[in-house]
This record gives C-alpha cells, structure tokens and sequence, in this order.
C-alpha cells in the first residue's frame, strides 16, 4: 500500500520528473566514479537506482544512462571482473539491468518488417563470426597476449558488441513518445559533452607539447582506452545531429555541446573526421533545403581555417599530399602497402574464403600477418576489407544492402514530412551522419557492433521512432508482424 502510493505521489506531480532526473545523474555520477572508487560498492548503488526507476517506469533513463556510457567504456574499471566472474563486468551488468528494466515495465511495440530483419541478420552475423573465431582461438590469444578460453572469449569479445546493439532494439520496440524521443537526444548531447570535457582537460592539463599530434593522441587515447581515430568516430556521428537541433531549438546545452565537439575534433589530429565533418556539414545544408546559408558558412569556416587553425593541425591535414596520388601509401598512413595489398592478394587468391569469410579477427590467421608481410595489427584499418575478412563478401553485402534499404526508407519518410521541421531534419542528419560514418570507414572503425558506432544504432533506431509517428509517412506498416 505504502509502495503504490508513493509511486502515485511521484506520477502524479511535477516531482516525478525532477526526481527522475535526480536518479539519473546518479546513476552516471557512480558509474563515472566507479573508476576510481570501489566498483562494488558502485554497482550496489546502480542496482538501487535502477530499482527506483523500475518503481516510477521510466526505462528511458536507463537508456541514457548506457549512452552516458558509451564514450568511457575503455575505462579500466568499467572492464574489471567483480568476483572474478567471467562477464561480470560493471558495463555488461548495467546493460542486462536496464535490458530487464525494459522487458519487465514495458511491453514491445509492433515495428516493420525491414527493422525486424536487421536486428535478426546483424545479430546473427555478429554470432556467427565470433563462433568461427574459436577455430583460430590461440592465434586470437597470441595476439592480444591473453589465455581465454572458449566461454571468456565469447563473453569477452560476443557479449560486449551485442549488448552496444542492444541499445538500437530496445530504443526502437520500446521507446515511442515525442518527449521520450528527445530524452534520448539530450542523453546523447550529454554524452558527448562529457567527453568532450574530458578530453579538453587531458589536452590542457597533461599533454606537454600541444603541437606534437603524435603526443596528443597518444595522451587522450590512453585516458580512454581508444585510438584517436575511435573517438573522432563519436563527433564524426554527433555533430550532424547537433547541427539539426541548434538549428530548430535554441538549447544551452546543444550550443555548448556543438562548440566543444568543434574544439575537440580539433585537437584529435584526425584528418578523416576533418575531412568527413565538413562534407556532412555541406552536405546535410544541401539536402535540408539551406543551400543559401552555405555561402557564409564557407566564407567563416575558411576565414577560421586560415586565422585560427594551428600550424600544427594544417600541417596534419596535408602530411602526404605532396607527392600527389602517386604517394597513396603516405596518404592513407602506411596502409595501402603494409596492411590492405598483401591481405587483398592473398584473399583473392582464396576465392571461397573471400566468399564466406573466417571469422570476427581473422586477420590474426592470415598468412600475410603471420609471415610478417603486414604489420601487426588486430584489424586491417578498413571496415569493408575488414567485413570481408571476417564475414565474407556475402556479410559485407547483405550490411550495405541492410543499411542502404535503412537510409532509403528514412530518406522516403523525411521527405513527405511536412508537419514538424525539426523531426524532418532530424532524420536527414542521421542520414547524414551515418554516410559519414560509412565513409570514415574507409580508413578505419568497423560494420560490427562496436562502442565506436554504438551512437549510430542509436541514431537509426531513434530515426524510425520518430517515423512511427507519423504512420501515414511509413511505405510500409508497423503493424505488421
């Protein structure tokens, strides 16, 4: 009796909100600290706060709270093993709490027939790969310099990945309301500012010398446990998003949330979100119908390139392209000859390896890396060579086809909607954003479900909650089973 009417008193009044929002920043504030405080006691305290969530039901903070997440997974203590348990890690233990947070207050909402394919084939996909791994497990372990068997590897290097696209499922069965819709997108910007001031401070205080991009990069991956070219991939995805809502709602927190995405982007040294950012910034101007304001745009991001831009950063942007196109393997880094030519060749030469792929990390029990032909890296710094490696040319054209019918569909939506601006541009920055993504690709990141691209799986999924809003838009019914 007590229980009901307190869960009344907090529905019922403009306190539920307020305290939904207390619990909230709870949550993140002890998942942040766990890093440096006692992990159990924190998990103890997410436990509870979940708890209170599940009493008020409103599965929708625990969503922000795993996307709060989602720069800072590489944190050591987020990854540590409570009781030694194999997966009994902080991250992994949140996401299944906020997963039965979902299940048990909420039922599942009908989605289309498109959406419920792709959470089906990506997720075998990524099942599938990683069993074909266990084949090649002590090349994997050779690597990586770790002694897992077949059960820690597959909660180790299965359940991780999975449960970032988790994220994509429970946002699109569960999450409908216009206000639980932008909750979300506020957890996103959130996210990101939080990042992005945590790479500020790395970058003011403990990198030495601000012009040596090597040291830069050097210092704030190791904060994160992320290459730089990793966290580049978490504005790459944002900013296009950012833009559509700075340019539709006025909010404090997006204008501080675009301005330190900026600053920060510029201190990565990472010429692809350079280059990739300016393209989906002209690029989204051009498809939302703001071709005039592209003009000014241009005169001020010049003039801010030229004025403002540190020696340092342009000579970055430049290494390699002195020597033209015929200097390719400066430009892509070392690349071309000493990771993707040899790893081609040799699979060209395997016909039906190329067809079926060998399994997530394969590149580990290729010839070339083994005989030394390439360097010693865990993937080949290419998200297509890597698919094809790992899935086969079958996984890395049923993904194109999957994402290309995504993107249509939303494009289809957008452009017959005309009742709400912001909703429209929403979804044409996430198209943007995931074509960015997908060229970035390029020279890096992964098809696979990674921490890297969970903002993307987020992005999709929230772009077609807001199509369920508008049924008479969809080209196909979410009513169909």
């Amino acid at each position: 009796m007590g229980l009901n009417k307190f869960k009344s008193f907090l529905v019922k009044t403009k306190r539920a909100d307020l305290f939904k929002l207390i619990i909230t920043i709870l949550m993140v504030a002890i998942i942040t600290m766990v890093d440096i405080i006692n992990p159990i006691a924190g998990m103890i305290m997410v436990v509870g706060c979940v708890t209170l969530l599940v009493i008020i039901k409103e599965p929708v903070y625990g969503v922000i709270v795993l996307i709060l997440m989602i720069p800072f997974v590489g944190l050591p203590n987020l990854n540590i093993q409570l009781g030694g348990i194999p997966g009994f890690k902080p991250q992994n233990i949140i996401s299944i709490l906020v997963l039965i947070l979902f299940v048990t207050s909420r039922k599942p909402e009908p989605i289309g027939k498109l959406e419920k394919s792709f959470c089906i084939i990506i997720f075998a996909i990524l099942v599938l790969s990683n069993l074909r791994t266990l084949t090649f497990l002590h090349n994997f372990n050779a690597f990586a310099i770790e002694n897992l068997d077949t059960i820690r590897y597959l909660l180790s290097y299965l359940l991780k990945p999975a449960l970032f696209f988790l994220m994509f499922v429970l946002i699109i069965y569960y999450i409908r309301s216009e206000k639980n819709i932008l909750t979300v997108f506020y957890g996103i910007f959130a996210s990101v500012t939080a990042l992005s001031i945590f790479i500020i401070i790395n970058y003011v205080f403990f990198v030495q010398n601000k012009t040596d991009f090597e040291m830069v990069r050097n210092q704030i991956g190791k904060s994160l446990n992320m290459h730089g070219n990793d966290i580049a991939d978490f504005y790459i995805i944002t900013i296009p998003v950012t833009i559509a809502f700075l340019l539709n709602k006025k909010s404090f927190l997006i204008k501080c949330s675009l301005v330190l995405s900026l600053a920060t982007v510029a201190i990565l040294y990472s010429r692809t979100a350079y280059l990739v950012i300016a393209l989906c910034t002209i690029i989204f101007f051009i498809i939302s119908g703001r071709k005039n304001r592209l003009p000014p745009l241009l005169f001020f991001g010049t003039c801010a390139g030229v004025f403002l831009i540190p020696r340092s950063m342009i000579n970055r942007i430049m290494m390699g392209l002195s020597g033209g196109m015929s200097n390719m393997n400066d430009i892509t880094a070392g690349r071309t000859k000493d990771i993707w030519q040899p790893l081609i060749d040799e699979y060209i030469s395997k016909p039906l390896v190329m067809l079926f792929g060998s399994g997530r990390y394969s590149i580990v029990q290729t010839d070339a890396f083994i005989s030394g032909k390439i360097l010693k890296v865990g993937h080949p710094h290419n998200m297509y060579i890597e698919m094809v490696l790992d899935a086969g040319l079958i996984g890395l054209v049923i993904y194109i086809l999957f994402y290309t019918k995504l993107l249509k569909k939303l494009a289809g939506v957008a452009n017959e909607l005309y009742e709400n601006r912001l909703h429209k541009d929403i979804i044409y920055a996430i198209i943007v954003a995931s074509i960015g993504y997908f060229i970035s690709g390029l020279s890096g990141r992964s098809l696979f479900p990674a921490a890297t691209n969970a903002y993307i799986q987020v992005l999709l999924a929230l772009g077609f909650t807001i199509s369920y809003l508008y049924p008479q838009n969809n080209d196909q019914s979410i009513n169909e089973k």
